[in-house]
Order: C-alpha cells, then structure tokens, then sequence
C-alpha cells in the first residue's frame, strides 16, 4: 500500500529479507532497492550481521529508516539508532514500533562532537539518506533545526553498560563522520568495530584515516567480492562524483 509520507515523498510497507516489516521511501536511491531486493548494501549488511552476536551494543547513526536497526535488533542485545532528519524519523520510529523490538532505542539526535542544534539539510526526493549537517549550495536547499549531542554524553547519560569488544558502530553521517568520532573518544576505550561511509565529497577522509590508524586500526573497504586494503586515493581517483564506499574499521588484533 503507498500512501503520502510528508510533503512530496511516497512510501512503500514491504519486508527486509530477514522478514521484518519495514515502510520506506519509493523513487528513493535506497526504498527502491529494499522495495525490489529486500536489501540495501547487501555485503555491509552481511558482514555486520556476522559481527553481532547477543553480547554487542550496536549504534546505527544515521539509521535513515532503519534498515540496519531492523537487522541488527535479533541479532544482538541492544540497539540504539539516530536519525536527526525530522520526517526520515518518523518512519524510522514506526518501523521500530511495527516490529515490536523491545532492544531498540530510536533517537531524533544528530550525533556530532558537541551538544546543541544545528540545521541538518534535507537531500531531494531521489535521494533521502544524503541529508547533511554540511550544506552543498545548490544540492541542499531546505534545512531543519535539531538538537546534537556527541555518543560519550548520550553513553554516560543512558548509563549504557559496554563491554570492550562488543560495541560495533555503523555511522552514515554524509561527510561529518570525523566530528561524530571526535565525540565518541571515551567509547573507543571499549575498542569498538565502526562500519562507516567514506563520501568523495568528504575534505577530512586523510584525517579519519590518521584517527583511526593513531588507535592501531585495520581498515579495509567493503565490496560484493570482500574486503580489500585500499588507499584514499585509489577508492576516489577523481573526487566529487557523488561516489561512496562503506569501510571496517577494526581494533588492534580482531
């Protein structure tokens, strides 16, 4: 059944391979594909899915309307999602509410490296999971004010009981990926595994990649036939062309 979301956005109830029912955008980048496939991202939703186990807290910033979240919750003890985009939100806490998952908590927040509002900017129709805190004139034409808080003050806020090991991190944060590490530097003393995007847009990529080989991290790329080293360089030889790729991120002797 497709009904009016908000304003010119469609939406589409379908189900995720794993069976959870799940309402998404149609004529959408990401909706379409989890309309016709049951699956975004298939080998990063794979290789997440093989890292959680009942022992792991699992953060999905950027939760869009959940796809990850809705994977993640059978798989592991808790969930906590972000989605800061007002209307994405809401379907993201229907979805949760849908399925029932009592191990999830849905939050309205942008995860940054500070606590206060921001404008988060809200990407065409086509295209709704590229929403940003960063504004591309001429891409991003309507904004939204929300409030932020970094991951350490939300973890000591909930009191949240982590376990060295067993925290894995998905963050599409479209090109704030670096303040949203900034302000979980108290959570990688539990040494946690980050799935995180890395957009050819992004101006800060060599320094992520210093951050996270400062900890003594591997990173590998992720794509349909594995995992693979990678320079910057090499994912995006020519910048700009709205090309992503989804990174591990793992602790010293994984």
């Amino acid at each position: 059944m497709i009904r009016a979301a908000v304003g010119f956005h469609l939406t589409v109830g379908t189900r995720l391979d794993n069976g959870m029912r799940v309402t998404t955008f149609i004529g959408d980048d990401v909706g379409d594909q989890i309309y016709t496939y049951g699956i975004y991202e298939p080998a990063t939703v794979r290789l997440v899915s093989e890292r959680l186990d009942k022992e792991t807290v699992f953060f999905d910033i950027g939760a869009h309307v959940g796809q990850y979240t809705l994977m993640a919750a059978p798989l592991t003890r808790e969930v906590y999602c972000f989605e800061p985009m007002p209307w994405i939100y809401k379907i993201l806490q229907s979805n949760v509410k849908r399925n029932k998952l009592n191990n999830v908590t849905a939050n309205p927040v942008g995860i940054m490296d500070y606590r206060g509002s921001a404008e988060v900017w809200e990407g065409p129709k086509e295209n709704t999971g590229s929403g940003s805190f960063l504004r591309i004139p001429g891409f991003y034409e309507q904004s939204h004010s929300v409030e932020c808080v970094t991951l350490d003050w939300y973890c000591e806020a909930r009191r949240l009981a982590l376990t060295p090991r067993r925290v894995l991190i998905k963050m599409d944060v479209e090109r704030v990926e670096l303040k949203v590490l900034r302000g979980a530097v108290g959570v990688f003393q539990y040494e946690p595994t980050v799935i995180i995007e890395f957009n050819d847009w992004s101006e800060d990529l060599d320094e992520i990649v210093r951050f996270f080989e400062n900890k003594r991290y591997s990173l590998w790329a992720i794509s349909d036939s594995g995992l693979k080293q990678f320079t910057v360089d090499e994912l995006f030889p020519r910048r700009r062309r709205s090309m992503a790729v989804n990174i591990l991120a793992e602790p010293p002797n994984q």
